[in-house]
């Protein structure tokens, strides 16, 4: 949490955490209620809950966790790069973060010591790693994300692909990998196809390794449905080789950033385009070091400028999938909070405690743009009124069911961003997502050009903390920014009353949403 709390609501929190460690001593069931197990797997189901709520298709295992270089029997080589590490070891899975040592009886895997980082040199448990992922990612309906080590093998990685899709009974054409994913209680093969090979560094021989994958799951019926990333510090020139444009658009380049995506996205859709190769981009990370109203603002911006750079020919249509990092934090434990790691700070949308699960107000974003979503965008405009300046901003269209005008005076103007949607068909279900990133509230107008009805029901969704870019949700208010419910009214506006429009005061450092529904 945020450095803002009283010495009061510190001492306050030092005490809850005595309290808590005590009843946790005396096996409390009133305080154990809460943590049930989901769905029998070692994840707590409020946590996992609360995920599924946020609306997310797809959970990443991934990050500094898989930089590791030494574990506690295998010392790190003076001088040595991990590869070197590895070798003078004993081999490719003497040391590191690697899939084959995740495996098995969870109590038997040990630990490894992560090497990159704010937390550097400390030991993290082998007990839920990847496996432990995509089961719950399994049993929540959602699509695993696994990021590797780039030192494994293309040996080991084509092993990894036997193991989670390779059939059971070697009567039926099996292999021994499959056999001991059934013996590690996981008799069905995975349903996994996003993999990548590496966290922020230069991946060696990366289409070579993801050939070698590819042509293990293709001889386990899997050919052409798998997906391979490498992460950006690998560069573009990586899709050439004849390797990489064999495989086309199954390679990726993931691109991490600060929540505002879509430069690196034009920066890569460039490279591939001036290469003449099919290869697509991924967002996985997306670090801004907050979980209070910055990160509400930098979340609702990048989405709004995404979805509008994504229709066909657009900057972003080489983009297939975005996350929020982290979706799921312990509360105030990142090591970066320390002055000499400079503050890097808690980003989870979702915090957790011993005795609660509760959302962050960046969470609310996604909850919003899920409940209220469209499938087809529409065109944008951001201008000044009459009086005031030029069109600020604007997306392409890929519906021509109709557009949407927001206006407001100059000074406004240039701070507000705004995304609109709408349902299949006619327009008779219009989403407008508007985000003020400006220090005082807006009045605008809104604009529906092309509304299959005259007189569309109005209802706003709106999350502000009243300009306060430091607020977030305390533990013991944790719904205290959340959205707020309201209706909103449409009147006909312009010269004789032509345009359908609704007047709004949008809330300084705010998202809201509008829909129109006839």
């Amino acid at each position: 949490m945020s450095a803002r709390y009283s010495q009061l609501e510190v001492l306050f929190s030092f005490f809850l955490v005595v309290v808590l460690l005590d009843l946790l001593t005396h096996s409390s069931s009133a305080l154990l209620q809460h943590a049930t197990r989901y769905a029998g797997l070692p994840v707590l189901r409020e946590s996992v809950e609360a995920l599924q709520r946020a609306g997310y298709e797809s959970i990443r295992t991934g990050g500094t966790y898989v930089e590791t270089n030494k574990d506690e029997d295998v010392p790190k080589v003076a001088g040595a790069g991990a590869g070197a590490a590895a070798a003078a070891a004993g081999g490719s899975n003497a040391h590191g973060y690697l899939w084959k040592k995740m495996r098995g009886p969870r109590e038997l895997r040990g630990v490894e010591r992560t090497y990159g980082g704010a937390s550097y040199g400390e030991p993290t448990t082998l007990g839920f790693g990847i496996f432990e992922s995509m089961d719950m990612a399994e049993a929540m309906g959602v699509a695993p994300i696994i990021t590797l080590g780039s030192t494994e093998t293309a040996a080991d990685l084509s092993d990894l692909v036997d193991y989670l899709f390779a059939d059971a009974s070697s009567n039926a054409g099996g292999s021994e990998w499959g056999a001991l994913r059934a013996a590690d209680g996981h008799p069905t093969p995975y349903e996994i196809e996003w993999f990548e090979l590496g966290n922020e560094i230069v991946t060696p021989d990366f289409a070579a390794k993801a050939a070698a994958m590819e042509a293990r799951a293709a001889a386990n019926g899997r050919g052409g449905r798998l997906k391979y990333a490498c992460p950006q510090n690998t560069g573009t020139d990586v899709m050439n080789s004849a390797a990489a444009r064999k495989l086309g658009p199954q390679l990726y380049v993931d691109i991490h950033d600060h929540a505002i995506s879509l430069g690196g996205v034009e920066s890569v859709a460039a490279a591939f385009a001036a290469s003449n190769v099919s290869a697509r981009a991924v967002v996985w990370e997306t670090n801004t070091r907050l979980h209070d109203f910055t990160r509400v603002l930098a979340e609702a911006l990048d989405l709004n400028q995404l979805h509008a750079a994504a229709a066909p020919g657009g900057a972003a249509a080489i983009l297939d999938s975005r996350v929020e990092s982290f979706c799921m934090e312990k509360s105030g434990h990142d090591p970066g909070l320390q002055k000499g790691n400079s503050f890097l700070g808690d980003q989870g949308a979702v915090f957790f405690l011993p005795n609660m699960t509760y959302a962050q107000p960046p969470f609310y974003v996604h909850t919003m743009v899920r409940d209220t979503w469209q499938p087809n965008a529409v065109r944008t405009t951001v201008a000044a009124t009459a009086t005031g300046a030029s069109s600020s901003s604007s997306s392409s269209s890929s519906s021509s069911s109709g557009d949407v005008a927001v206006s407001d005076d100059a000074a406004a103007a240039q701070m507000i961003s705004a995304f609109a949607a709408v349902g299949a068909g006619a327009a008779t279900n219009v989403t407008v997502r508007l985000v003020n990133s400006g220090s005082a509230p807006a009045n605008t107008t809104v604009l529906l050009r092309g509304m299959a009805c005259a007189a569309p029901a109005g209802t706003l969704y709106t999350l502000s903390s009243g300009g306060d870019l430091t607020a977030d949700n305390p533990p013991y208010d944790p719904l205290r920014f959340s959205p707020v419910r309201s209706i909103a009214s449409f009147t006909q506006v312009g010269a004789g009353g032509g345009e359908l429009g609704c007047y709004l005061e949008l809330p300084a450092a705010s998202f809201t949403v509008l829909v129109a529904t006839c």
